[in-house]
């Protein structure tokens, strides 16, 4: 820091700061005597005022009150008292009145020693109060202010605790609703499932054909006899309750796309003796059923719900990229099977997408 009157920089042998501008000095800039600086006391360092705020304060602020914090200003710069001259030793009556009243004035310089002293202990006395005062002043007014933070600080700690314990409150209804959420999901699964359960149950007793042309007119339940025929096997038509063809909701882009058949057979034991001869013969083509054009490949498949072929696409495809070699229904069912002898799994949700790994 550099002085405010000369501005060069202050070291700490001869710094001086004024308790009320802040500016720093040096003490010789401030016309204090060397010895003076150096016997003053670390309160009267801490509370001392640069002549411009003594000036500018004319005793309103600090000095009125604690008139001793600051050496005076008008400071003692005299040099030792010379003492008179020791004579020959005349014995002269006007010498012996010279030593009379040499000796009267040294009485009354001793006198005027002892009360200066005494005025100079009770001058430090009361200095020593007024630093007493000042300190326990200045304790008061920080004590007052932390005191006043620490209110501020409770009050503060207190809302952050009622924000805390509302914000808790509110974290526990929403786990409650969570829970609530979670049993409500749960229950809507366990619905769906039950439900679909219920509607594949009704679908055992039929089949579904995809592929097979449209034609004007055409006769299902004779072509269905047909294709039992084709497979080595006999289906009367009294075993078929109907057969007819219906519409998806979304129709695939594919330009020769034909609706699929539904066929219902009275016993399930029907259906699944047919299902078995189409598997063992490999499929049936359209050239078999002597439809003109290309031969294309008619599928008979088990008539599945839409969440049960949705699961159905899912796990083919998990089977292909890891490997499995089968995947095929039987009673509305899913079942897969990585190789020949390895065991079965049953795939009835989708949690059970998970076994195909």
């Amino acid at each position: 820091m550099s002085c405010r009157k000369c501005s060069l920089l202050v070291d700490d042998a001869c710094r001086l700061r004024c308790t009320i501008c802040k500016k720093t000095y040096h003490y010789f800039c401030e016309d204090m005597p060397e010895d003076v600086y150096e016997n003053l006391s670390y309160i009267r360092k801490y509370f001392w005022y640069c002549q411009r705020c003594d000036m500018a304060c004319s005793g309103l602020l600090v000095p009125a009150a604690f008139p001793s914090l600051n050496p005076p200003r008008s400071y003692d710069m005299r040099g030792p008292t010379t003492t008179p001259d020791e004579g020959n030793g005349s014995g002269s009556p006007e010498d012996e009145r010279e030593d009379s009243s040499s000796d009267e004035a040294t009485d009354t310089s001793s006198s005027d020693e002892a009360s200066e002293t005494d005025t100079s202990d009770s001058e430090l006395t009361e200095s020593s109060d007024d630093e007493a005062r000042v300190v326990r002043l200045t304790l008061e007014s920080r004590i007052d202010v932390w005191s006043n933070k620490v209110d501020e600080y409770y009050i503060r700690m207190s809302a952050i605790e009622e924000r805390v314990v509302q914000l808790e409150a509110e974290w526990a209804a929403l786990d409650r609703i969570h829970e609530s959420m979670s049993g409500l999901k749960y229950m809507m699964s366990q619905i769906e499932a039950s439900y679909n359960r219920q509607e594949q149950h009704q679908r055992l007793k039929n089949i579904e054909i995809q592929g097979l042309p449209e034609m004007p007119q055409e006769n299902l339940i004779g072509v269905v006899q047909l294709i039992a025929y084709i497979v080595g096997f006999i289906v009367q038509a009294d075993a078929i309750e109907f057969a007819t063809r219906i519409r998806l909701a979304e129709k695939p882009e594919n330009s020769g796309f034909v609706k699929p058949v539904i066929v219902k057979f009275v016993s399930q034991e029907y259906k699944n003796m047919l299902m078995a001869a189409v598997k063992q013969r490999r499929g049936v083509t359209t050239m078999d059923l002597g439809y003109p054009g290309d031969a294309r490949q008619v599928f008979l498949n088990e008539h599945l719900t839409p969440a049960n072929k949705a699961l159905l696409r899912r796990a083919r495809l998990l089977c292909k990229m890891h490997n499995f070699k089968y995947c095929w229904t039987k009673n509305g069912e899913i079942y897969v099977q990585k190789k020949d002898g390895s065991p079965t799994l049953a795939i009835t949700s989708e949690a059970d997408l998970k076994k195909i790994k």
